[in-house]
């Protein structure tokens, strides 16, 4: 596994994710609605999709890594690793 795989799986997510209800612009994920002020002004790149944040910083300054609102996709890639038998130091 790579770090473009779980690129693809936290993009994918993003996506998908209703609550936030993301709109795709120049390479980034916008407009999408704040969990703490209700605002649709969380954002995200997509080419560093490891950082959700509101852009209202003075109000509001939420923000969640997606390893935490994901947390599956890193449960998944740690049970890949563990379960090849062909690499064991793989997930080292």
């Amino acid at each position: 596994m790579s770090d473009e795989w779980i690129k693809e799986k936290i993009i994918e997510c993003l996506k998908d994710d209703r609550e936030l209800g993301f709109k795709e612009e120049r390479g980034y994920l916008r407009y999408g609605t704040c969990p703490a002020c209700h605002k649709d002004e969380v954002y995200i790149s997509l080419a560093n999709p490891w950082r959700l944040a509101c852009s209202r910083e003075n109000e509001c300054a939420w923000s969640q890594n997606t390893r935490d609102r994901y947390s599956h996709i890193f449960e998944e890639l740690k049970q890949r690793a563990i379960n090849d038998r062909s690499n064991p130091k793989a997930h080292a």
